[in-house]
């Protein structure tokens, strides 16, 4: 009988932690190499369509980084991950669950497999800062707000990677923990842009660990990833 909870050792930092009410996502993706596109939308007015491109760019090499799979970009084909950008007039789910800032679908879906869908009411940007009432109107983003008051902007790169986590096959994080630091935990943190050693475990028993021919420039790498998504 294998044990309902394990300790192994990461060999990266140490210790990962197991708990016994984490269940995964039977299906991956049997391929060695998987296409996605992203389509543009008339809402992004603080991301231009180079850095929308550039920021699925980051969150896909986030993963990629850990496992041996291939990315390409989908050229006049239908991609296995597609990422899409729609209103709660557009999509119905957003229409019943206005709260959801994005959904994604696991491989072994059927003909969804692979589809992210981002919410196109709320405002997105590179860094989740927030912007300004009047610099809001301005660009066209709200009809009215208060000049000085701040609204609320979400982080592409921070609900990109968890929902990419997602079209990989990995269900929300259990774990319990508190601390928010895991990519796939169940709810949006500004500050989250880095997979944890969770969140590399569990996709690595998914797909396996991609090899380095110079384990050296793994931290190199994975350092300037980290650093070019918070530029």
């Amino acid at each position: 009988m294998k044990p309902d909870c394990i300790i192994i050792r990461n060999d990266l930092n140490g210790k990962v932690e197991f708990v016994s009410e984490q269940t995964e996502w039977q299906h991956k993706w049997e391929k060695d190499i998987l296409t996605y596109d992203v389509e543009y939308h008339d809402s992004l007015k603080l991301i231009s369509k180079r850095q929308l491109k550039r920021a699925v760019n980051l969150a896909i090499s986030t993963w990629n980084f850990e496992i041996p799979l291939k990315f390409k970009s989908a050229w006049k084909t239908q991609a296995d991950i597609e990422i899409r950008f729609r209103t709660k007039e557009e999509d119905n789910y957003f229409k019943d669950k206005p709260s959801v800032l994005a959904y994604a679908y696991f491989p072994g879906q059927g003909s969804v497999s692979g589809q992210v869908v981002f919410n196109a009411s709320y405002i997105w940007d590179l860094k989740g800062r927030g912007i300004k009432g009047s610099e809001a109107i301005k660009k066209g983003l709200v009809e009215n707000a208060h000049a000085s008051n701040i609204l609320k902007t979400y982080n592409i790169y921070a609900v990109l990677i968890h929902e990419l986590g997602h079209t990989l096959g990995l269900k929300h994080d259990v774990s319990g923990a508190s601390d928010g630091k895991d990519i796939m935990d169940p709810y949006y943190s500004v500050d989250n842009l880095d997979l944890s050693d969770r969140d590399i475990y569990r996709i690595r028993v998914k797909y396996g660990q991609r090899v380095w021919d110079r384990f050296k420039w793994y931290n190199i790498i994975k350092r300037w990833l980290s650093l070019a998504i918070r530029r």
